[in-house]
Parts: structure tokens; sequence; C-alpha cells
């Protein structure tokens, strides 16, 4: 078991401060109503409670560090967040035993691993096969292809998404490279 002054320490920084901030306002009447957290709560299926669940932590910590926003720590906290999420976790528990597990998460695979799982997803989601499965699956959901113009307006927003998961990859390893990604 670790220790609760180290429970929240990440890329050396101890984020726990933090943490117990961002955890509180989860405590609000307004948040138990969320659509998404009800999903997890109600769902019988521990992959289905796991999806919701994710959902709505992504939900409360993505938004504030998207593109170049956010604080230090809120992009480390994204960080442990966005690589248990690839985990694809199961069930649900709360918010702060969602959080807990993931940090444990993050301890197991190691920094520098979780930095090149998010730089590789970048890398994938931004590939020939990336794009053309995107395409597919709006095409399968009957939505139409955008506009030249609107399409690249698109890729324009979405590149802070990538910008994103790239920054808070370099927090965990600013040594970690992108090299090779033209091949």
């Amino acid at each position: 078991m670790v220790s609760e002054e180290k429970q929240f320490l990440v890329a050396g920084q101890d984020i726990g401060q933090f943490v117990a901030r961002w955890l509180e306002e989860f405590d609000s009447p307004k948040e138990k109503s969320d659509s998404l957290l009800q999903h997890a709560e109600q769902a019988a299926d521990p992959q289905k409670q796991g999806f919701h669940g994710t959902a709505y932590v992504m939900s409360k910590i993505a938004p504030r560090v998207w593109g170049d926003q956010g604080s230090d720590d809120e992009l480390l906290l994204f960080a442990v967040i966005a690589v248990y999420k690839q985990s694809k976790p199961q069930g649900w528990a709360g918010v702060r035993a969602y959080t807990e597990r993931a940090f444990a998460y993050m301890r197991k695979v190691g920094e520098v691993e979780a930095a090149r799982r998010l730089r590789a997803e970048v890398a994938r989601e931004a590939s020939d096969e990336g794009v053309a499965a995107e395409k597919s699956f709006l095409r399968r959901m009957g939505i139409a292809p955008l506009g030249p113009s609107a399409q690249a307006a698109h890729d324009q927003e979405m590149a802070q998404g990538s910008h994103r998961d790239l920054r808070a990859a370099n927090a965990l390893d600013p040594n970690g490279s992108t090299a090779g990604w033209g091949r």
C-alpha cells in the first residue's frame, strides 16, 4: 500500500492538494445529476460502468487542459486519467476510487511508458488508418462528410486535443520523442 503522502505523486510532483480540491467538486448536487455519472452508477455490466465512469471523469478534467489551457497540476492529473482510460477500466465505485486506481495504474506502468502510450495514441489517431476509421464510423452513423472549410475548422479544433495529449506526455517524460512519426 502506498502512503497517503505519496499517493498523488506524479512526475516528481505531489499534486495531492490539487486532487483533494478537485475531488471536492464532485460533492455538489449538480454533479450527482450528471447523466454519465448516473449511467455509471446504474449500469449492471462492469464494462458499461467503467465506460460511463471514465467518460464522466474525463469530462471533468480534459476540458480544463484543452490546447494550452490549465495548470501544471491539472495537466498531470489529466495525464494520469488519460493513461488509465486506455486500460478500459471495469466497474465503478465513485470518482475518488477511480482516481486512486488511476494513480496506482500510473505507478504500475511508469511515467515513461505512460508518456509513450499517450504519444502513440496521438500518432495512431493522426495516421491514415485512424482518419479512415473515423470517416468509416461517421459514414456508418449516417453523418454526412463536412465540406472542405468546415473540415479544416474541425481539424484545427481537434488538433488542440492532440496538443494537450502531447503536453501531458511531455510533463511525464520530457525526454520522450516523436522522432520517426513521419515514416
